[in-house]
């Protein structure tokens, strides 16, 4: 795909004065080998290192705040305030461990559609088809180049960081299943040839933040969504527009597509379907009984998948293939988007 820098930028949240940064960022070793030019190397090494630092500054400032105290450990204090934190250090590193994992920035860069620009070379393509590498060192390499192109300014390279990486609804460990349907958008408008979607973003005031999604070709499609960083705004936009593209036909439920729609008397089956086209994880039933006040036997169960973070209980049913017939048919109502499941 040919680069769309002004795309870019619009994803990421900065307009670059020097484009050429934003350019290297995107080219692997293996294809300026090939093809001449600069590579991203360092820039991929500057971005580790300013990624360590902006991760340290966010959890600091979220979790860490002067207190007033009359000393520490018996010896006056001047102004008589001192640093608290309010995690163990063993939280503190393993939350700072778990943002700078590789897995999880490679899953930012798929999320943003990012990945679909990164130049490769032909040696190199089949080896990291299926490795998290490539897209790790482009989101590396994309906050080096932002760190020389704001010169250091350290605000500006933290709103790009939780743009990016949306630090604060990790932190908060807020609901992110709409994560999927920044994906399922971004497959919709490439599959289209509209390129990828286009985000912009607008501060609402009070914490609050508008996210507008648009992609282009014979017509224009326009989705907003709120939330309260640029991310979460970013993540509610795209599922308002898979919802809105959803109902007018023009995307298809892929799990819907596999086994048709929800069938309580064939909810099993469907499941099973599902696993063994490896659209989903083999789940786990997990069924008891109890006996109501005249001596009947009642089923309770509740079914949970890896590829969900909800789990699905039904109560009272008769027999335990009922029960569990029950509990897939609400598993799979919820991942066909009839409804928003609550729990």
């Amino acid at each position: 795909m040919k680069i769309n820098l002004e795309c870019i930028q619009q994803i990421i949240g900065y307009k670059f004065n020097n484009e050429d940064l934003l350019k290297q960022a995107f080219v692997r070793r293996s294809y300026a080998i090939e093809n001449g030019g600069l590579d991203n190397q360092v820039l991929e090494l500057i971005g580790d290192r300013v990624l360590d630092l902006i991760i340290v500054r966010i959890l600091t400032i979220t979790y860490g705040t002067i207190m007033e105290t009359n000393g520490i450990n018996g010896y006056a204090l001047d102004r008589k305030e001192y640093f608290k934190y309010k995690l163990k250090e063993g939280d503190f590193s393993i939350i700072k461990q778990e943002l700078v994992e590789g897995k999880f920035l490679s899953n930012c860069i798929k999320g943003l559609g990012l990945h679909n620009y990164l130049k490769i070379g032909k040696s190199e393509l089949e080896s990291i088809k299926n490795n998290d590498s490539a897209s790790e060192d482009l989101f590396e390499a994309i906050l080096g180049a932002v760190a020389l192109d704001c010169d250091w300014d350290i605000p500006t390279i933290t709103y790009v960081t939780d743009v990016m990486l949306d630090i604060s609804s990790y932190i908060f460990k807020k609901d992110i299943d709409e994560d999927k349907y920044l994906l399922i958008l971004q497959e919709f408008s490439l599959s289209n040839n509209y390129g990828l979607p286009i985000y912009k973003y607008d501060y609402k005031g009070s914490l609050l933040f508008e996210c507008e999604i648009t992609f282009f070709k014979n017509e224009k499609f326009k989705f907003v969504g709120l939330g309260n960083s640029e991310a979460d705004s970013r993540r509610k936009a795209a599922s308002n527009a898979y919802y809105e593209l959803l109902n007018k036909g023009l995307i298809v439920n892929q799990y819907r597509k596999a086994v048709g729609n929800p069938d309580i008397e064939r909810s099993l089956e469907q499941i099973n379907i599902l696993v063994t086209k490896k659209m989903i994880d083999i789940p786990v039933f997990s069924c008891d009984s109890q006996y109501d006040s005249n001596g009947n036997e009642l089923w309770n169960c509740s079914i949970s998948n890896s590829n969900c973070d909800r789990i699905f209980s039904t109560y009272g049913h008769n027999s335990k293939v009922e029960a569990k017939k029950a509990c897939a048919y609400e598993y799979l109502r919820y991942i066909m988007d009839e409804f928003d499941y609550e729990g």
